[in-house]
């Protein structure tokens, strides 16, 4: 299946605009050209973050403004990795993870999970001296690609956790270098994986799954009611947003020319993917 497409998959192509009006075209840039696709139907998988930014530019007209505040009730959630290089290994190896949680309320989420990442599992023998640390939440935000106060606040709280719980050092740890990976900062994510607020409902997943214009469809795994947050959302939400399209233009086959004229697309859509149910349709 996938060597049947792949002439058909186009990597690096920025989409810059979708206009769904009278005929759907998709605006891409290329580097320093523009180029325009024209389609039948759309199915957009952006990430969350990504069509919260970009509601006004994207979108032409503007999507309703019920869909827009359905999106407004999902979050994208802080995920800041932080590597770090030491002179030399200090921890001992027997620990795949070590937890650490500050008795100060203030201080919720400082650092809490440090990581092992040993050579032999990823046959890189370096790795033996490298820590990977964990930052969500609030303090991800907050501290987005300041390298110079991570550095300041990381090697005290793990020098606490050692002499506290571990074992004392014999000297001072060396850090010798960071590298960060800030998905709220990659301008293709705008944040690591959605997360609900308190309130949505079966309602909010159902509608965002219900076409727009009947030409729009979208997916991704912040619109999976079981599976937001997952890769498992992204692709069974796919999926079924590829069986609606498929069945609609299996039906408009069915129909010669005048009667799909005739009685429109909205009701072929209905027809071959059924009611929405409680979802509402655009």
């Amino acid at each position: 299946m996938a060597e049947t497409f792949k002439d058909q998959v186009l990597g690096n192509h920025l989409v810059k605009q979708i206009s769904w009006d009278k005929e759907v075209t998709v605006e891409v840039v290329v580097g320093m050209e523009t180029k325009i696709f024209k389609a039948d139907f759309v199915l957009v998988t952006f990430s969350i973050g990504v069509l919260r930014e970009q509601l006004e530019s994207m979108f032409n007209p503007a999507l309703p403004p019920p869909f827009q505040q359905l999106l407004g009730k999902i979050e994208m959630a802080n995920y800041l990795k932080i590597f770090m290089k030491f002179s030399e290994r200090f921890w001992p190896p027997q620990y795949d993870y070590i937890f650490y949680a500050s008795k100060d309320p203030k201080d919720r989420g400082f650092y809490p999970v440090w990581q092992n990442l040993p050579g032999s599992q990823t046959n890189i023998p370096e790795n033996d001296k490298i820590l990977l640390v964990t930052v969500t939440g609030k303090k991800a935000q907050e501290l987005r690609e300041d390298r110079e106060r991570i550095a300041t606040e990381l090697v005290p709280v793990l020098k606490k956790v050692f002499v506290n719980f571990i074992k004392p050092l014999e000297k001072e740890p060396v850090l010798v270098g960071i590298e960060l990976k800030n998905w709220e900062l990659d301008p293709l994510f705008r944040g690591a994986y959605s997360n609900t607020v308190i309130g949505i409902t079966s309602l909010h997943f159902n509608t965002l799954l219900q076409p727009v214009g009947g030409k729009l469809f979208f997916a991704g795994e912040g619109l999976s009611e079981l599976y937001y947050g997952f890769l498992h959302g992204a692709y069974l939400t796919g999926e079924e947003q590829a069986k609606k399209i498929i069945g609609v233009i299996q039906y408009q086959k069915s129909l010669k020319p005048k009667a799909i004229q005739k009685i429109g697309l909205n009701y072929a859509l209905r027809k071959s993917i059924g009611k929405p149910g409680n979802g509402t349709k655009y």
